[in-house]
């Protein structure tokens, strides 16, 4: 259940809903732990928006 999900993620049902609904931006760390609890790792890349 998402409650089940969200204890094993270390936060509140409720804040996870949020995050699932869209009415809440989770932080880089909450992104993190959400990739990798289904087996994936967050990789940035920045790149400029104009070429020089």
């Amino acid at each position: 259940t998402q409650r089940e999900f969200a204890q094993r993620l270390g936060m509140k049902q409720s804040q996870l809903a949020r995050i699932e609904s869209g009415k809440q931006v989770p932080k880089l760390q909450t992104l993190a732990k959400l990739a990798a609890s289904a087996g994936y790792a967050i990789e940035l890349k920045f790149t400029p928006l104009v070429k020089p």
